[in-house]
């Protein structure tokens, strides 16, 4: 995942290079048209620019504001990912440790139920050997 995080980055890094070349070709243009203006400035010149060139310069303008303005919500977005994928990774490691973990209980329980086995046997036994015994002192008593 972090190659793909780190190509998208590339891929925007590479977005807000296009947008800041667009933003220098667009300051180019309108300081032509500034050094045009004292020659162009006949009342087609004037009518083509209230009508056309100023409109777009000020939609340019606007586009590419815009354009960077998203550009920074992809970085948030990249950031974002990034975070998800590194938390992603640590809860994978923690459930490995949980899975591990998890085996060595049931290893211990496996252990703790057999010896559980021997200690009902052995009282089962015991129990016997005392019922034996009463019975036996019992008959002691009676003989005596």
């Amino acid at each position: 995942m972090d190659q793909e995080i780190y190509w998208l980055s590339c891929r925007i890094e590479d977005l807000s290079a296009a947008i800041r070349q667009m933003r220098w070709y667009f300051a180019e243009v309108q300081e032509l048209r500034k050094s045009l203006a004292p020659i162009w400035n006949d009342s087609c010149a004037l009518e083509m620019a209230k009508r056309f060139l100023n409109p777009m310069a000020l939609e340019a303008e606007a586009s590419l504001t815009e354009l960077e303005r998203q550009v920074v919500g992809l970085l948030d977005c990249v950031a974002a990912l990034s975070a998800a994928d590194n938390a992603l990774s640590e809860a994978v490691g923690v459930a490995e440790q949980i899975d591990n973990l998890s085996g060595e209980v049931q290893s211990m329980f496996r252990v703790l139920d057999g010896l559980l086995s021997d200690v009902v046997k052995e009282a089962d036994q015991a129990l016997a050997h005392i019922s034996n015994a009463e019975t036996l002192i019992a008959a002691a008593n009676s003989a005596a």
